[in-house]
């Protein structure tokens, strides 16, 4: 059964291929197409799509955060990969046709055992551009950025539901970790934060189950990705962790204070909002790439302390 379907996918590959891709060269189309559990990829891929874009061109998103794409002009069609069928179908299809006009937004170049697949890439490469370096596309790398668009009527709704402070500030308590707790600063520290910023109003976000922050003037850890960028883009600032709060954070210029543990590269995960906390050039194996690496805890109990960081935003925020 295994080798009749491998004879079928050849033979389709073979007399549609090419065809398909001609097809849809000739109408302008491109087909992007990315399912997986890592969100701030998605979101990254908003910043790619800024970089392709032209007038005649009709981007095609195949996702399973479409979220991220709603209401953008420049993208002329999504699919939601989240629908089982949607996936088990268009992902095999897309997979098998992927060429000049279908392109996987993944990288190329898988993860090690032991390291992450950035360290394969030069060091000065985006994140967000690392997993388009296939793309034959001629592609603007200049400053990388993000783009997430709001409806009026949802911006009606949000600022309803919301009921938001004039001045606030966003921060969540952890770091994501499935790949790699080498991201993670750690809830105390956070709290430290939070703790001798006491004038500031802030907003933490974050998923159920997450350290709860004391001290913060409210807590949404049961809303949507689209309700997370809405509060993102009406705060004046955040502290965030590596990942996807910072992707989030540049699609509404948000002055960002970056918490970096040095897991990879800052020119990597740089954008322009950023004002990065780091002690990076203290770390033994700085950029590390790996994800059992124990130089990190050494470094924030050491050397990015919460007394660091808070010294930090309060120079830069001009406050006592």
């Amino acid at each position: 059964m295994k080798t009749i379907k491998k004879i079928l996918k050849i033979l389709i590959k073979f007399f549609f291929y090419k065809k398909l891709n001609l097809f849809l060269e000739k109408q302008n189309y491109l087909i992007i197409f990315r399912y997986g559990n890592a969100i701030g990829d998605h979101i990254c891929l908003t910043g790619v799509i800024s970089k392709i874009y032209n007038k005649n061109l009709k981007i095609i998103i195949f996702s399973n955060y479409i979220e991220f794409f709603l209401h953008n002009p420049k993208v002329h069609k999504t699919f939601n990969l989240k629908k089982k069928i949607n996936r088990i179908i268009f992902l095999k299809l897309l997979g098998i046709f992927e060429g000049e006009r279908i392109k996987s937004y993944r990288s190329k170049i898988n993860d090690t055992t032991d390291e992450f697949f950035m360290k394969f890439f030069p060091k000065d490469i985006h994140f967000g551009l690392s997993h388009a370096n296939h793309f034959n596309i001629t592609m603007n790398k200049s400053i990388f950025k993000n783009e997430i668009f709001f409806s009026k009527k949802e911006i009606e709704y949000y600022d309803k539901k919301f009921n938001l402070p004039n001045k606030f500030a966003v921060i969540h308590s952890e770091a994501k970790q499935s790949l790699t707790s080498n991201k993670n600063w750690g809830p105390k520290r956070i709290q430290n934060i939070v703790d001798n910023l006491r004038n500031i109003k802030w907003i933490q976000v974050g998923k159920k189950g997450e350290y709860e922050l004391k001290n913060t003037f409210k807590n949404y850890d049961n809303i949507s990705l689209r309700e997370l960028g809405y509060i993102l883009s009406k705060s004046e600032f955040l502290v965030s962790m590596e990942g996807m709060f910072n992707h989030y954070a540049s699609a509404f210029d948000k002055k960002n204070f970056l918490i970096h543990l040095g897991f990879m590269t800052m020119e990597s995960i740089y954008y322009p909002n950023n004002l990065v906390i780091h002690k990076n050039f203290d770390l033994k194996c700085y950029p590390c790439f790996s994800f059992k690496c124990k130089n990190h805890l050494e470094l924030c109990e050491n050397e990015l302390t919460s007394e660091y960081a808070v010294k930090f935003i309060k120079n830069e925020l001009r406050i006592n």
